[in-house]
């Protein structure tokens, strides 16, 4: 193992420069996608330094197959997108290259400085410590220190099979600790998305951020209102959609997460515990469909996390004497607008959540069944009312019923229908007339 000491941005401290071989670690150039390893090798043949970065190298070494690769290099983003033709430069907080190839996409950064170094056209902080743009670049060494996590802070050399490794970043995905890198607070507040962040990783992976970090994260869990709408909806399905999603609910819940990014469904389930164990049974239902190979739609991950919203000024509608599907309606379109400035939700998601809750009152209808399993949203909204039965929720057995007509065949179906209690009905019969006094 090779070791070579590198001052770090803090001149009161160092990092060590470790090249791992592969005898030690065991990742060798076939784990990548031929993609990521044509990107390096361009950009080596063009005279650049050029790695495989981050974690990817991190899910390989903790034994799962990754999804995404990056490329680190020391090209500039015009150098990069001149040199492969289907490539675009996205971002203004921090610029990135995407390089395309079929279905296959590879994220290119050039090596981050310190953006204390860089004027303000180059690297712009707010009053609270936000970075809000930081397109300030360095070297390798700059950027090991710039990024937010020591197993994030990897780098794979394709030509030795060496991990550059400048913080113990193989050291603690071994002992399975998640390191910020540097003073916690401050890198939570250059950009608070590092607080989700810590949370997947922790409930996905399996490690364990470190009590200082852990204590920051609370302390500063506010700071996450500094981020735009539109960002945190992504980070949401990234920080849920996964195989360990009720994990990370929790964790949202114990670190104020929650209260933070919905406060009206927060507020609801302190009136309403019954709500988590809700929102708990959808996520494990979620981990269920992604284990089996299934997929997970976001506008139904919000439906979730805002249904106790709902369903609270639901009753409230009603305790205003508001019909039922009117209520729903308007509880409906309420929490969402009321959600919208802190997490925006487009409306190809917000209009099939709406459909979700308001089949929530039709779904009891089934003397109207064949019309319902018809319907574009019955499937989620038979899994949504599968989850409230799970949480304890007493629907007189509508889900039972509903799992047996979708099973049935066709001569089933109409005898079950038949066989449903007759409503009453509330319709006034016609006054009688009096007789006319009048002589004919």
């Amino acid at each position: 193992m090779i070791k070579k000491f590198i001052p770090s941005l803090n001149k009161s401290s160092k990092v060590i420069e470790r090249r791992i071989p592969v005898s030690k670690h065991g990742v060798t150039r076939d784990k990548f996608s031929p993609l990521s390893l044509k990107v390096v090798d361009k950009l080596l043949d063009e005279g650049h330094e050029a790695y495989i970065v981050g974690g990817c190298i991190r899910d390989i070494l903790l034994g799962k197959t990754p999804k995404d690769f990056d490329v680190a290099t020391s090209a500039r983003p015009e150098q990069v997108q001149k040199l492969f033709r289907r490539s675009r430069i996205i971002g203004r907080r921090f610029k990135i290259v995407h390089v395309e190839e079929k279905r296959d996409l590879i994220e290119v950064t050039t090596f981050r400085g310190d953006h204390k170094s860089g004027n303000s056209r180059h690297a712009t902080q707010s009053s609270e410590g936000v970075l809000l743009r930081d397109n300030v670049y360095g070297s390798l060494q700059e950027d090991a220190v710039r990024r937010d996590f020591s197993c994030n802070s990897l780098y794979f050399d394709i030509d030795s099979e060496e991990i550059v490794d400048f913080l113990d970043g193989v050291r603690d995905i071994k002992q399975g600790i998640l390191r910020t890198i540097g003073d916690p607070e401050e890198r939570f507040r250059e950009d608070p998305v590092r607080m989700m962040r810590a949370l997947r990783f922790q409930s996905k992976l399996g490690l364990k951020l470190d009590a200082k970090s852990y204590k920051q994260l609370k302390q500063n869990i506010g700071m996450i209102r500094e981020v735009s709408s539109a960002r945190l909806f992504d980070e949401v399905i990234k920080l849920l959609l996964h195989d360990s999603s009720a994990t990370a609910f929790k964790m949202m819940m114990d670190t104020g997460l929650m209260e933070q990014l919905f406060p009206s469904s927060t507020k609801a389930i302190a009136a309403k515990p019954i709500m988590a164990k809700l929102i708990t049974a959808a996520m494990q239902t979620t981990e269920a469909r992604l284990q089996s190979g299934k997929n997970a739609s976001p506008f139904y991950l919000y439906a979730v996390l805002l249904w106790p919203a709902a369903e609270q000024e639901f009753q409230e509608q009603l305790s205003r004497k508001q019909p039922p599907v009117r209520a729903m309606q308007t509880a409906g379109d309420k929490t969402i607008a009321g959600q919208s400035s802190l997490v925006s939700i487009p409306r190809r998601f917000s209009q099939p959540m709406r459909e979700i809750w308001e089949m929530q009152n039709r779904l009891p209808q089934r003397d109207r069944a064949q019309k319902l399993l018809e319907h574009p949203r019955f499937r989620a909204a038979y899994d949504f009312l599968l989850v409230r039965e799970q949480s304890g929720e007493n629907l007189d057995g509508l889900g039972a019923w509903w799992t047996k007509y979708q099973d049935a065949n066709q001569q089933t179906r109409d005898k079950m229908v038949s066989e449903l209690p007759v409503k009453s009905s509330n319709r006034r019969r016609p006054r009688k007339r009096r007789p006319s006094s009048k002589t004919q």
